[in-house]
This record gives structure tokens, C-alpha cells and sequence, in this order.
């Protein structure tokens, strides 16, 4: 498939999450604007770091009315096993075998070595300030991450591929984006 644009109307996939599965994208959309994190994996310190921003600060999320959903590359049973089904207040989306990240066309680096930006760099410093070492390895090693908004009809008013591991918005970014008047694609 080809990347995803702003206009355009994402799938109606079908995933499974740590604690339920088949779930369907309309089911978790639910009438509310819904941003899309797409990262690597659970044992990465960096995407860890990344969920761990966004809970500490899911209220900026939640003021808008709308919701992130994060996308892992991770096994539904392993992310069961390292927390509880409340730990995190959003959606995390389990994807071992990465057929969403093919569907949307979210490619990966040509090496993770290059894909390290200064952004990066400076949230795996914050990373291991937190205690956050790597964990085990799941999914593409030099994935790319991907960042989506789309309004209850699942139209996309907000598409990102990224070209580095740092190049993703943050929890208020993320907020910023979820705040724009449903409908709102004329900007991206």
C-alpha cells in the first residue's frame, strides 16, 4: 500500500492489544479525534521513554476530547507480561508480525546508526536518567516511527513519517494537533 496523506481515509484495521483481541480501528476511534504513535518495541528504552511522556502527560490529551493510540512492534503476550492493563491510560496496540506498519508504508532506516538525531539522543540520555535499559529485542531494529491524527470518520488530517527515531511529536504537540476543529486538513 501506499503512504498515507492528509485526505485520506485510514483502514479499518484489525489488531489485538495486550489484553483483547480483534479489535477494530472504528471500535477504538470512537467517535473522538485519535492521534497514532507507530514506534518500535517494548524493550526499546527510547519507546519506553516515549509512553512513559505521554502518560505523564495524557491529561494535555485528554483536555482536547481525543486520544493517542500507540503502535508497537511488540508480541500482545510479552507486553501482558511487563504491565497491567491499566498502567497505561491509551491504547497500545500490539503488531509482531508489522503487517500495520506495511499496510501504511512506515519504512524502516537504512540503519538505526543513521536514524539517531540529536532529539534522540537527548531522550535516550533522559531514558537512562530514568533507569531505562534496553529490554528484548522484537520487530525491526531500525524502524522508523510514523505519527497519524484522524477525526471519528477516520479521514487523516495529519500524517508524519519520520526520518529520524526523534522525529515525532510529543505528548503537547501531539494535543496541539488533536485540538485543530474537526475537518481541519487545510493546514498539513
Amino acid at each position: 500500500m501506499a503512504k498515507i496523506n492528509v485526505g485520506d481515509t485510514m483502514p479499518n484495521f484489525v489488531f489485538d492489544t495486550p489484553y483483547q483481541r480483534g479489535i477494530d480501528l472504528k471500535t477504538v476511534v470512537a467517535g473522538k479525534k485519535t492521534g497514532f504513535l507507530f514506534s518500535r518495541y517494548y524493550g526499546c528504552s527510547l519507546c519506553r521513554y516515549d509512553m512513559i511522556q505521554l502518560k505523564e502527560q495524557y491529561d494535555k490529551i485528554t483536555a482536547t476530547g481525543g486520544q493517542v493510540v500507540f503502535v508497537l512492534q511488540s508480541d500482545p503476550d510479552l507486553l501482558a507480561r511487563n504491565f497491567t492493563e491499566r498502567e497505561y491510560p491509551f491504547w497500545v496496540i500490539a503488531d509482531p508480525e508489522q503487517k500495520l506498519y506495511q499496510a501504511l508504508s512506515i519504512e524502516p532506516a537504512t540503519s538505526i546508526k543513521d536514524a539517531i538525531d540529536e532529539k534522540a539522543q537527548k531522550k535516550i540520555q533522559a531514558a537512562r536518567k530514568l533507569g531505562l535499559t534496553h529490554g528484548e529485542y522484537e520487530g525491526n531494529e531500525d524502524q522508523l516511527p510514523a505519527a497519524f491524527v484522524v477525526n471519528p470518520d477516520l479521514t487523516v488530517t495529519y500524517a508524519h513519517y519520520a526520518k529520524t527515531a526523534g522525529d515525532i511529536p510529543d505528548p503537547e504537540e501531539f494535543a496541539q494537533l488533536l485540538a485543530e476543529p474537526a475537518g481541519c486538513c487545510c493546514c498539513r
